[in-house]
């Protein structure tokens, strides 16, 4: 005997499909029903999957007004795929070609925003978004049978149906009432306007109260985007052509709503996504500030007014934690080579002057003669006295994950930043070996050349090397290879309870 009891049954708004049976008779609406039925399937697969990008669509600037977007695949909140086989152009002041007589919606009824050609005329400045929606228009011909008793000549209908996307800017217009917004801070103030960086704090303080909305959407009151609409990039209109485009201020990768919807700021996983787009939006703007700079001077402060909770910044690393470093190593070099030297020149072997100075002026002369590239510390946060902290290089991706749960904090606020240790190592490794050569070249004397002690202290550091970064030692090498530095937010709470 079964445990289990029916309790009741419900088929309200249920789909409805066409039972397929033996001499029935079929008419276009039938199979027009079961061909909606299928798309109403696929949807809810696509809402199951989530909402993104999954490969692919991104958007350059070619110059100008020109927008290029690349082909790939995601899908709307909606659950539609959104699929450009092959990149196309946009032009921004051009309006589309594709009128609303050209589209044919029935493939897409569910869509809510009209999906009718671009208004003509010359855009407003201003903040804009680009989005995709899938549209489908009809094509071809294909001959209908004549009604019965009719001598009139048989008509024709469309032959297929065929799927395509619409590109639409979209005018941020609440981005105009944000204040301190000038050429050099707007992609930066745009993006978190966008992700929603200050409302979610706010948000983010009621925990488990009922969710509220955050971020573009909020910002446009679901007006102008619905969930047939993916989006693809912000961008700003002024003086005739496009400035400031960013992806990742909009850009999504998959994103699941899940049955944990209603705790979102906590766990969902719109959190985690965003907290992914909104590094990728900081190193990718950072990469073309980089680029763009005249002198490599950047300053976080008139650039980036919000920062990620963490990032990855090619910094120079001050002397000071370049000489702690370089000590460790040349400390353990040297010790290992006066034991090798002393078993080869046993008669000498108190007469060679191996001595913490030794190891002191290798340090020195390491520090001194190694060449950096990258931002300085200084120019790039404004602030001589930042503490930098060596640690292992999982920390660095320990704090980096974590931060996607973090918000995004101001520029002039305190700050931690970390490099790996084996990154400082590696770095100092050449002039670690021409510091050898220069506290050791007294050696002669005895008969000890410079290319021997070369000889024996290049496999003792390229283990040491090895072993920091606990790897084979075949597997590691002697160039120099500038260290990410990591930043992140400091934690001014425990901060303040360890001066309690």
């Amino acid at each position: 005997m079964t445990a289990s009891q029916i309790l009741g049954s419900t088929y309200e708004e249920g789909l409805k499909a066409p039972h397929y049976t033996n001499r029935r008779l079929l008419t276009a609406e039938d199979l027009h029903a079961d061909q909606q039925a299928a798309l109403a399937r696929l949807a809810l697969l696509g809402q199951a999957v989530g909402y993104g990008v999954v490969h692919g669509l991104g958007v350059e600037l070619l110059g100008g007004a020109t927008l290029r977007v690349a082909a790939g695949l995601g899908f709307t909140k909606g659950g539609q795929p959104v699929r450009l086989p092959q990149a196309t152009q946009l032009t921004f002041t051009t309006p589309s070609s594709a009128g609303a007589a050209a589209i044919d919606g029935g493939r897409f009824q569910d869509c809510a925003v009209a999906l009718g050609g671009g208004a003509a005329g010359t855009p407003v400045q201003g903040a804009y978004l680009l989005v995709a929606a899938p549209i489908s228009r009809l094509e071809g011909s294909a001959p209908l049978k004549a009604a019965a008793g009719s001598a009139a000549a048989p008509a024709c209908a469309a032959q297929w149906e065929v799927e395509g996307l619409q590109f639409r800017a979209i005018r941020l217009d609440g981005f105009d009432a944000q204040q301190g917004v000038n050429d050099t801070n707007r992609r930066n103030r745009l993006a978190h306007w966008c992700l929603g960086s200050l409302t979610f704090q706010q948000i983010e303080s009621a925990y488990l109260a009922e969710p509220q909305e955050y971020g573009l959407l909020a910002q446009l009151g679901g007006q102008d985007v619905s969930g047939c609409d993916l989006p693809l990039a912000v961008f700003y209109w002024t003086g005739g052509s496009i400035r400031d485009l960013d992806l990742w201020s909009v850009r999504r990768r998959l994103v699941q709503s899940g049955a944990l919807s209603m705790y979102a700021p906590l766990l969902g996983d719109r959190r985690t996504a965003e907290g992914q787009a909104r590094l990728a939006q900081f190193q990718s703007h950072l990469q073309a500030v980089i680029a763009d700079s005249v002198n490599g001077t950047v300053s976080a402060a008139s650039v980036f007014p919000m920062l990620p909770p963490a990032g990855l910044v090619q910094l120079q690393i001050p002397y000071g934690t370049l000489y702690q470093v370089a000590y460790r190593l040349a400390q353990r070099l040297i010790w290992q080579l006066s034991g090798v030297v002393n078993a080869m020149f046993p008669f000498f072997s108190t007469q060679i002057p191996w001595n913490e100075h030794m190891i002191s002026q290798c340090a020195q002369l390491a520090s001194e003669h190694t060449n950096q590239s990258g931002l300085s510390h200084y120019s790039f946060f404004g602030r001589e006295n930042i503490f930098y902290t060596l640690v292992d290089p999982d920390t660095i991706d320990d704090k980096l994950r974590a931060s996607w749960y973090h918000n995004a904090f101001s520029s002039s606020a305190p700050i931690d930043l970390y490099v790996a240790y084996t990154d400082v190592a590696q770095l100092l490794a050449p002039e670690i070996l021409y510091g050898v050569g220069i506290v050791t070249a007294d050696l002669s004397r005895f008969g000890i050349s410079a290319a021997l002690i070369q000889s024996l202290a290049t496999p003792i550091l390229l283990q040491e090397i090895a072993e920091l970064r606990r790897v084979p030692v075949e597997s590691v090498n002697l160039t120099p290879i500038q260290p990410i530095t990591l930043f992140v937010k400091r934690d001014l709470i425990s901060q303040i309870s360890g001066e309690q």
